[in-house]
């Protein structure tokens, strides 16, 4: 039995509240394909990964890198 005052205050309240258990799901659900992504992204590098500085010439040419791992 739903009740409410003479403006509706609970009937907004409520839907208030049931938009917001909409949005909380749907992030939740986002998150965890994200979370799936970026765990069969991690299972799935190279053994090994390297990070490089370039130095680059004035015009833009790479002068050499330096291993930065």
């Amino acid at each position: 039995m739903e009740t409410k005052d003479t403006n509706g205050n609970l009937k907004t309240l409520q839907s208030k509240l049931r938009a917001s258990e909409d949005l909380r799901f749907a992030a939740e659900s986002k998150l965890g394909q994200l979370e799936e992504l970026y765990q069969n992204l991690f299972n799935h590098l190279a053994d090994e990964v390297h990070m490089w500085k370039l130095i680059r010439e004035k015009e833009g040419s790479i002068k050499h890198g330096n291993w930065l791992m």
